[in-house]
């Protein structure tokens, strides 16, 4: 079976996002599919994103803001719009599956499952 990756987009202001954290969902799916590889995106805040959009083509972003701007780069390469955003993709980086709202541990799992079936 071909390698499958998770990437999930949220932010610490996304109420959703929250109750997803709160709920420990990606923790749990992690538990339960070691073999699949995870990245999650912290999109930023105003703040964060008032001092990327300041920051010049040339420069490079401070460690601080680093995450948030390889976020922000993730999320223009996934087309996220709507937070959060799970999507599931093969080793090629192509997208098996996806939703854009928050789920609990068995939504999750339904997604894997078709994410697994596209994957075949």
């Amino acid at each position: 079976m071909a390698k499958i990756k998770l990437l999930k987009f949220g932010a610490t202001w996304c109420g959703p996002c929250k109750n997803m954290a709160k709920n420990k969902v990606i923790e749990r799916f992690s538990e339960a599919h070691p073999d699949v590889e995870i990245k999650l995106y912290d999109l930023p805040g105003e703040e964060e994103a008032d001092k990327l959009e300041a920051l010049g083509e040339a420069e490079d972003p401070s460690p601080d803001l680093k995450p948030f701007y390889e976020a922000e780069e993730a999320a223009q390469d996934h087309d996220v719009e709507h937070l959060p955003t799970v999507l599931f993709e093969d080793e090629d980086g192509e997208e098996l599956a996806r939703s854009d709202e928050a789920m609990n541990l068995l939504g999750l799992e339904k997604l894997y499952k078709q994410a697994r079936k596209a994957a075949e």
